[in-house]
């Protein structure tokens, strides 16, 4: 079964965002065991946040009509 070109595109970004948290949860990590630094963790949280947000805001864009 052929994909809708916005499920594709859906499929896309959900790749490059998962990427882009683990790379960025991988340094924050490491920031802060490294140096103790309670913002990593809390910038941590605000990225992935805000990643998953942008994920629904798309998925909701998707399957609306």
């Amino acid at each position: 079964m052929a994909l809708s070109p916005e499920a594709n595109r859906y499929r896309i970004f959900s790749v490059i965002t998962a990427l882009v948290m683990g790379v960025v949860s991988m340094v924050l990590i490491g920031i802060y065991k490294e140096y103790q630094q309670d913002w990593a963790i809390v910038l941590l949280f605000i990225i992935s946040g805000f990643l998953l947000y942008l994920r629904a805001k798309l998925w909701k864009t998707i399957w609306k009509g």
